[in-house]
């Protein structure tokens, strides 16, 4: 059982509205299911268009789960650009007559 946060009046558990002074009483919402797992994270970092499916799927019924799948893609897909300018990067320093004769063929 809960009390009236006004009145102090006893009311049902599901009470909404206080039956003697009418005051709403706080409502409070429950994520049943919702996990605050990291299991979401790894998933989402490892598998970044499941992770970015599971955000856009769940983003009202499961904010947590849905933050953290989120979370891992798209660090996940910041990482996986920095590799490629990375490497791209490294091809150019290693091999810079090539890319000066491929481009010197194209005009």
């Amino acid at each position: 059982m809960k009390y009236c946060k006004n009145c102090g009046n006893q009311l049902d558990d599901m009470a909404v509205i206080c039956p003697k002074c009418g005051v709403q009483q706080e409502v409070v919402k429950t994520t049943e299911g919702d996990s605050n797992s990291w299991g979401w994270f790894v998933l989402g970092f490892c598998c970044p268009l499941v992770g970015l499916i599971l955000y856009c799927i769940w983003t009202s019924s499961r904010p947590n789960a849905a933050k953290k799948a989120g979370l891992g893609a798209l660090i996940a897909t910041i990482l996986g650009i920095l590799v490629v300018i990375a490497i791209i990067q490294e091809l150019r320093e290693q091999y810079p007559y090539y890319y000066l004769f491929k481009r010197a063929s194209q005009w």
